[in-house]
């Protein structure tokens, strides 16, 4: 396995860009266009907000440039601009592996809940020649099921069209209209475990939660990603 290490944009909010009580760093790390992405692996859209606890959470995409899968891709986020910070913080991409061109989410939360930063900067480490993504499954259709200053559902379908059963994963990005991640969800479809040719229903919600402030009215479009693990039993 090959090891590799990408190094991306450093972007910075000047003051507190407060927005329904969410820090928002719109327009940042996010490329000029897809095509600038070609052989490199970046972490790019990039927003903070506050999550239903109070901790500041960045929010965004990892995109795979190159030509072959990616796996163990974590990113690493320094808060900065306030007075505590910086503090890096470092988790993994919602998805085990990344397809050559493809996307996922990532979301990297500061335990501190008294933090207000407003600019950040990314670091995403990843490796090739390691986990594969299973390539049989399709999301076959999705709809927005409800859109309000609250919440922002969708729902969908996902089939199997692979040679395995597997286990699914549903994750889901929502972007503002300036293109930035400004929330990600996961879930499963029903049944969650797919056989070959198989259909499976799923449903997504992007909510506000408690007193939380949400950010579900500026969303105006999403991307749904399905992903599979071979599922561990017998299913004929």
């Amino acid at each position: 396995m090959t090891n590799r290490i990408a190094v991306v944009i450093v972007a910075l909010v000047v003051g507190s860009a407060l927005f329904l009580g969410a820090i928002s760093i719109e327009h940042a790390l996010r490329p000029a266009h897809p095509g600038g992405l070609s052989g490199t692996v970046v972490a790019t859209n990039a927003t903070i907000h506050v999550d239903r606890v109070g901790r500041p959470t960045a929010v965004g995409q990892v995109v795979n440039g190159l030509d072959t899968p990616i796996d163990n891709v974590t990113v690493s986020v320094t808060f900065t601009g306030w007075p505590g910070g910086p503090a890096t913080v470092t988790d993994r991409a919602i998805l085990p592996a990344i397809p050559p061109g493809g996307r996922s989410p990532f979301v990297v939360r500061l335990q501190n809940e008294t933090a207000r930063p407003t600019g950040l900067s990314l670091h995403v480490d990843y490796s090739t020649g390691g986990t594969k993504p299973y390539e049989g499954l399709t999301v076959v259709n999705s709809r927005i099921t409800e859109e309000n200053s609250m919440q922002y559902a969708i729902a969908g379908q996902v089939k199997n069209h692979g040679g395995q059963p597997v286990t699914t994963l549903v994750a889901v990005t929502f972007f503002d209209r300036n293109g930035s991640v400004v929330g990600a969800r996961t879930g499963t479809t029903s049944p969650q475990v797919l056989t070959r040719g198989s259909t499976g229903a799923f449903q997504i919600q992007y909510r506000t939660v408690g007193d939380t402030p949400s950010r579900a009215a500026d969303v105006v479009r999403y991307e749904v990603v399905a992903w599979g693990e071979p599922a561990n039993q017998s299913t004929g």
